[in-house]
């Protein structure tokens, strides 16, 4: 079982499966079963456990400064926006690594120079309006 949210500003998801299982997944973590998580990540719902890891990466992790915790609460959101990012590109490879060369609605998860589309990433992270400077600002 894994946990999902979906992003800010994203109406709850329901998720089903074949067998019976139903899930609302909203805007807190909620736990999703182990056949529901294909559905989840189709939705655009966002894994607990790269969100945690781009928040470490992102914020430097809990080892990353003596800011006494300040910055926790300063709600930023750069960082879900990056996250977001990270999350389209990790998909994107995984698809990728599985032979798959279009998204769901046909666009192509990669360029002719073999970096991840502008599209496939606006797709999969849910942001209409992210650019290719900012996809290559993340990856570096």
């Amino acid at each position: 079982m894994e946990q999902f949210k979906v992003r800010k500003g994203q109406k709850p998801v329901r998720l089903a499966s074949t067998s019976g299982h139903v899930t609302w997944v909203r805007d807190e973590w909620t736990d999703v079963p182990d056949e529901l998580v294909n559905e989840a990540l189709k939705s655009r719902c966002i894994p607990k456990d790269l969100y945690d890891s781009m928040q470490k990466e992102v914020v430097g992790g809990p080892e990353g400064g003596e800011g006494g915790g300040e910055g926790d609460n300063d709600p930023d959101p750069n960082k879900e926006r990056i996250a977001a990012i990270l999350a389209a590109l990790d998909r994107i490879n995984t698809e990728v690594e599985a032979g798959k060369e279009k998204t769901e609605s046909g666009r192509g998860l990669l360029t002719a120079k073999n970096a991840p589309s502008v599209d496939a990433v606006a797709e999969y992270s849910g942001l209409t309006d992210v650019s290719r400077a900012e996809i290559d600002g993340v990856l570096e």
